[in-house]
């Protein structure tokens, strides 16, 4: 999903070449409680089809995900998020905890036998720095915000501030091991059809989170 960084804060385009007899610029993960906060080293933007709106800043930690109605055929999604690369001095397991405030709306109308489809959750993924494998034994926490069809016509907004426990990764590293931390956001839309005379269909949907800082424990 994210491409192989290099050890600077990374962005896209950049065409910095890592050194390897430069010292070591990865913040450590040590034995015990380690908070890390923005800035990030990079942002995400990925997993694109037709026209998202995707916005992520590292300096801050904010990214969302922005699938605008339209009254057509196709689907719309996309993923946006920011990551930071970081490197344990110790074998064992690590948990990373976040809690991140987020906003989200959605939106559908259909009628005359069109269909329309809107879905947005958030995700935190840790992955191997250099393969991009996602670690075990769980990697990867998903938090589904809302998923709804035309049967759900009509709409609902929400503010509040994700449960750390829903979103805690436990993860097995290696001392010496690089890794990234991400969290982003996704939001995906489907419209059968456009406005008609006999029918309508439309969807939309935004999510839009922050992850002011963060948590990784590690124990030996």
């Amino acid at each position: 999903m994210v491409a192989k960084l290099k050890a600077f804060a990374v962005l896209e385009n950049d065409q910095t070449v890592w050194d390897n007899t430069h010292p070591n610029l990865f913040p450590d993960v040590k034995p015990g409680i380690n908070v890390f906060g923005a800035e990030y080293d990079y942002e995400i933007r990925t997993d694109i089809q037709g026209a998202p709106e995707l916005t992520a800043n590292r300096l801050d930690g904010s990214f969302g995900a922005a699938c605008v109605g339209r009254y057509d055929s196709g689907s719309d999604w996309g993923t946006a998020g920011v990551g930071r690369v970081l490197e344990a001095t110790v074998s064992g397991i690590a948990h990373v905890r976040v809690a991140m405030p987020y906003n989200w709306q959605w939106s559908i109308r259909t009628s005359g036998g069109f269909d329309a489809y809107t879905m947005g959750q958030c995700k935190v993924v840790v992955q191997d720095h250099e393969t991009g494998a996602v670690l075990g034994p769980e990697g990867v926490r998903t938090t589904l915000f809302w998923e709804c069809k035309s049967d759900d016509d009509g709409g609902a907004e929400d503010s509040d501030i994700t449960w750390a426990p829903d979103m805690e990764c436990s993860i097995s590293l290696m001392a010496g091991q690089v890794f990234d931390v991400c969290f982003m956001a996704h939001v995906s839309n489907s419209q059968s059809g456009g406005e008609h005379l006999f029918g309508e269909s439309f969807a939309d949907g935004q999510l839009s989170l922050r992850a002011p800082w963060f948590v990784v424990q590690i124990g030996t």
